[in-house]
């Protein structure tokens, strides 16, 4: 127990970043993940690895499905998130934010176009990636 801090802390954890992680935790259940600037800047890297890796990895599937359905909109989009998503993993997911919040949101958008054939989602993924 020589590893925790006063009342029970972990040294070096802040308010903020406790607060941070028991949000994310809440947001399991309820889909409501806490705003870029409310992420403690000790935290920017890990989320924006987060965001690289879980982006990464659904772009995987996305490519799996358009050999089976190609889409040369959606193929070009996807090679930019997958740009985008390497970029962000090669910096070790030092970036702000908001940017692998886009990263994210233009992944969502791009299943959006191929699942429902929503044009402007399609838009919007490649305006996020600009």
């Amino acid at each position: 127990m020589g590893d925790r801090g006063p009342e029970g802390t972990t040294p070096g954890v802040t308010d903020d970043e406790e607060w941070y992680l028991t949000t994310l935790l809440r947001a399991a259940d309820t889909g409501e993940r806490p705003n870029a600037e409310e992420i403690p800047p000790r935290m920017h890297e890990a989320r924006g690895l987060a965001a690289a890796e879980a982006v990464l990895e659904y772009r995987s599937d996305v490519s799996t499905y358009l050999d089976d359905h190609p889409d040369p909109e959606a193929s070009r989009t996807l090679g930019a998130i997958r740009d985008r998503a390497k970029r962000i993993d090669a910096l070790e997911g030092d970036v702000a934010p908001a940017e692998a919040d886009a990263l994210v949101e233009a992944a969502v958008e791009l299943g959006r176009y191929l699942i429902a054939g929503d044009a402007a989602a399609l838009a919007s993924a490649r305006e996020r990636l600009e």
